[in-house]
């Protein structure tokens, strides 16, 4: 775009999608090779050797006249070694780049660049790394601006004002980066830029998420006073949302009224002030693109929703991480109080990753009456910290988990058996290759059957500060293990034997067997 060399191309978008197959063909012509992921690429060490050479011959001197012939220049990019050191004080005739369209710093220690707001022409502006303590209220004058970026990972910029970004009407792409205070612009109703299809507004950099969506906001929400509209209308567009703080209600209240459409991955924390985190009644609730969930740091969160709703519905969940929830109990008030973590009445078909930990309020992970292929995509379950967890889940539920590959429950000190006792399981999660049971003093035993199991693809075995668990199943019972080997030498054929022969006293063994297909068992 800053070079205006893609003839017929109107916005960003289309430039961005013309540069793509422009760089697969440079791919094809083994001119550039695939980089670290999709959004970069490498130059052949031949071209790259070139460029070097070239770029190496004669003085490069940035003196006062620097730009005095440059009229014409359409894209400048200037590059620090390291922000530390590169002091820079732009020289005067940058003023007379009439016909920049691209202006991009990177890995610089700016002083005044207030000139910024002089060139008039330009369209993209980057500034990257670059020690600097608040942009100038002069760039509010680009008006022909399509994308404004400051994005930092190690040095954060003090504040932005509002007038900056409300007067830049044509932009397309916003995204700034490490931010400490961005309250100017989260309180303010400015004229929304109405063609923005990409952004980032990211207070702190959290998450390295920023190749996965297009749209994203992460804030520390620390006032409970009303989002200033542009700011609401984004959130109704973000496909990753981060909230932190007391007003992260505000932020939630946005988002249900575009019925989360459009969100992708919600993650929410730090709010003492919220009990509740939705407040419908008697009605379904849908997130029907939701990927991923983390609620974390929630002390007062007893409830997702505040009344009795008719169902819950996660139809494309992958990932539900729950963490330092002291209160939750689980996502909908039920009549007689109970509270198993999930119920029929709660919906999440393709979940992959579960993980609770410091929920110190549940007692029971699911409902006896959950349907058998309720957790059928279920990969890897992690419960930590849970003290009134008694068990993890039925017999009934047990069957549908044929996904299971990792299952580790630590520090739960109710734990009494890890599946409670029914109906007899041939096949007890015929895909697990991990199990780590780790500081369970009331745990006697995994699960008690009559029936022979077996694990065919169980690689490692974790049993740590178990002191009451003497047997895995039943005594007599058969529980195969075909690849499990102790010391990477001695097979473990039967795990039950294995584990009652360790719990004998006369078998004095603290520690025994750490390697990359192990069995390792810590008694007391």
């Amino acid at each position: 775009m800053g070079l205006g060399i893609f003839s017929g191309i109107e916005n960003l978008e289309d430039a961005r999608n013309r540069l793509c197959l422009l760089l697969e063909i440079l791919k094809d012509g083994f001119l550039l090779s695939q980089g670290s992921d999709k959004n970069h690429v490498k130059m052949h060490d031949v071209v790259r050797d070139v460029a070097i050479s070239i770029a190496s011959e004669g003085e490069h001197n940035f003196m006062d006249n620097f730009f005095d012939e440059m009229s014409n220049l359409n894209v400048l990019s200037l590059r620090g070694h390291s922000y530390e050191q590169s002091i820079i004080r732009f020289p005067a005739s940058i003023r007379s780049l009439s016909s920049l369209r691209t202006l991009c710093l990177s890995n610089l220690r700016l002083d005044d660049i207030s000139f910024i707001g002089e060139l008039v022409e330009l369209k993209i502006l980057s500034i990257r790394d670059c020690e600097l303590d608040e942009l100038p209220e002069e760039i509010g004058k680009l008006t022909k601006l399509i994308r404004l970026e400051f994005w930092n990972e190690c040095i954060t910029l003090k504040r932005i004002s509002a007038g900056v970004i409300g007067k830049l009407a044509q932009l397309e792409e916003l995204h700034i980066v490490e931010v400490e205070d961005l309250s100017d612009v989260m309180y303010s109703n400015l004229g929304l830029p109405s063609k923005l299809t990409r952004y980032t507004l990211e207070m702190c950099y959290w998450n390295s998420r920023f190749d996965e969506y297009d749209k994203i906001i992460a804030l520390k929400v620390t006032e409970t006073r009303p989002l200033g509209d542009w700011i609401c209308h984004l959130l109704k567009e973000s496909e990753f949302v981060e909230s932190r703080g007391k007003g992260s209600n505000n932020v939630l209240t946005e988002l249900q009224l575009n019925e989360f459409q459009n969100v992708k991955c919600l993650h929410l924390s730090e709010c003492d002030l919220m009990t509740h985190l939705l407040k419908r009644t008697h009605e379904v609730i849908k997130f029907p693109n939701l990927y991923e969930l983390r609620i974390q740091v929630m002390h007062c969160l007893t409830h997702f929703c505040s009344d009795n709703v008719e169902r819950i519905e996660f139809p494309l969940l992958r990932k539900m991480f729950f963490y330092g929830l002291p209160e939750f109990q689980n996502f909908r008030l039920t009549a007689n109080n109970s509270n198993p973590l999930f119920d029929e009445k709660v919906s999440c078909p393709n979940l992959e990753e579960l993980t609770i930990w410091k929920l110190e309020s549940i007692s029971a992970l699911c409902s006896h009456q959950l349907p058998t292929d309720y957790f059928t995509k279920l990969q890897t379950l992690d419960a930590m910290n849970c003290g009134k967890l008694r068990n993890l889940m039925s017999p009934s539920v047990v069957k549908g988990l044929l996904n299971l590959k990792k299952l580790h429950i630590e520090d739960c000190e109710s734990m009494e058996e890890g599946i409670t006792k029914g109906e007899g399981i041939m096949t007890l999660f015929p895909r697990l290759q991990e199990l780590k049971l780790r500081n369970l003093p009331k745990l006697g035993h995994f699960y008690l059957t009559e029936h022979a199991l077996e694990f065919p693809f169980l690689k490692e075995v974790i049993i740590i500060e178990c002191p009451e668990m003497k047997t895995f199943v039943q005594q007599g019972i058969v529980v195969s293990t075909l690849i499990l080997k102790c010391d990477d030498e001695v097979k473990v054929d039967d795990l039950n034997k294995w584990i009652q022969e360790r719990s004998n006293p006369l078998f004095d063994e603290k520690v025994c067997f750490l390697s990359p297909i192990c069995f390792l068992l810590l008694e007391h």
